[in-house]
């Protein structure tokens, strides 16, 4: 991440580089004894408010580099704090995850950063105890078998959160997933007005994308439970992590974890189809094979949806169409505008306090001109035409950053940071400033 002034200006369309390039040639004729910002104001390129506004930015990005450089340390103890006084003392600053290595202090992720949680290393004996007092014997010998594992926590007989165990050059580390209150204030933002416009359709395929630590499994749990509320149907859901269970009471739910109770996604696929499930929910579609027949079984009157590891709307759709041949990205294009109903990318961004996520959804209700994008293939364009705001039932990402920002839940530099058109977010900033 880039702290300079001048690498900032040139991120965004605010300004030429042109501009950039002839006031930092400015300074450096001077001798660079006038600072970058007093050259651009100088020669008219940017106000005094909009310097202010891009300082603060600078702030914001030397302090989150901090974060990750120079962690603060949370406590001092005397022994090796016990798995449940660290999962304690995360959720008690309102963690998402604990990271427990071999021969390094625990860390937790607060909102966008990291922090330790103890200065005590954890040696080869306490990650030896835990991991034995967690683990049937089955599953040790799969770890050192695979030197990977996926498995639940349960404390008091329920379960409390998701351990992903693997080894690096120092031994074994476990990271851990909290559930936390987070998860259901994040289920509750799941379904803002436009994730509820696209749940209205009673087949057809919806999309839930994002990243690592998006919140895209709470969404994907909170879109299927809304469903579920009045499909009183058959729910087949393909799974390869497990995390959410739902509630029978409406609908009958059959899970199938791969590569146990299936051999792969594509046999799911097929199977589900055939017992006639009327919804069919997957926590993580890939391959060209298991994209067809996702598509085919929208297309026979069902509801799929499915969540998507992407990094924007764009990449959701491109990773869709990885593995198909040329010659038949153009029919499969045309049969998913056929039946895809919408796309939720999202991010979860640190709020305003820093101690906390919220959840920042795009949201696009496939119709009118994004059905044609998709057909032709012009992926990147959907941005350009959710930000005119024409797309009925639609929200673009930036739309849903300056909402929070309004509601002062998420800070105009962390805005800046992530959102697509950081011009247009440093412009709305300055006008903000002056009406102040």
């Amino acid at each position: 991440m880039n702290t300079q002034i001048g690498s900032i200006l040139l991120e965004n369309p605010l300004i030429d580089n042109d501009d950039v390039q002839r006031c930092l040639e400015i300074q450096q004729l001077g001798g660079g004894k006038k600072r970058l910002g007093q050259v651009l104001i100088e020669e008219g390129v940017i106000t005094r408010e909009t310097l202010s506004r891009l300082l603060r930015i600078q702030t914001t990005r030397r302090t989150n580099a901090r974060y990750y450089s120079e962690p603060e340390q949370m406590s001092f103890d005397e022994r090796v704090p016990t798995f449940v006084e660290l999962v304690d003392r995360a959720k008690e600053r309102g963690a998402s995850d604990l990271l427990l290595s071999q021969g390094r202090r625990p860390w937790v992720r607060i909102g966008g950063r990291r922090e330790v949680v103890s200065e005590m290393p954890l040696d080869s004996g306490w990650v030896g105890v835990f991991l034995h007092s967690i683990l049937e014997k089955e599953q040790r010998e799969q770890l050192m078998d695979e030197r990977f594992l996926v498995t639940d926590i349960y404390r008091d007989g329920i379960k409390s959160c998701k351990a992903t165990i693997f080894t690096d050059n120092l031994g074994l580390s476990i990271a851990v997933r909290l559930h936390n209150g987070e998860r259901e204030d994040v289920q509750q933002a799941a379904l803002s007005p436009e994730v509820v416009g696209l749940t209205r359709s009673t087949e057809g395929l919806l999309l839930v994308a994002g990243g690592a630590r998006s919140g895209r499994s709470t969404t994907l749990s909170a879109i299927v439970s809304r469903y579920a509320e009045t499909l009183r149907g058959h729910v087949v859901v393909l799974e390869e992590n497990g995390e959410f269970r739902y509630s029978q009471d409406r609908s009958l739910f059959t899970y199938r974890k791969v590569g146990t109770d299936t051999n792969s996604l594509e046999t799911g696929l097929r199977t589900a189809m055939r017992i006639d499930a009327d919804m069919i929910v997957i926590d993580d579609l890939k391959g060209a094979e298991a994209v067809e027949l996702a598509i085919h079984a929208a297309s026979m009157g069902k509801i799929v949806i499915a969540g998507v590891r992407a990094s924007s709307t764009a990449s959701c759709l491109e990773s869709l169409f990885d593995g198909v041949p040329e010659l038949c990205t153009a029919s499969l294009r045309d049969s998913l505008v056929e039946v895809l109903r919408g796309i939720v990318y999202q991010q979860l961004v640190p709020d305003s306090s820093g101690r906390s996520s919220v959840l920042v959804q795009e949201v696009v209700a496939v119709r009118d001109e994004v059905e044609g994008l998709i057909a032709s293939g012009d992926f990147d364009r959907i941005q350009d035409i959710l930000s005119t705001g024409s797309v009925r039932g639609s929200v673009s990402f930036d739309e849903s950053l300056l909402r929070l920002v309004r509601s002062h839940k998420v800070s105009i530099d962390e805005a800046f940071i992530r959102a697509v058109d950081r011009g247009a977010l440093l412009r709305f900033s300055t006008e903000e400033a002056k009406a102040c």
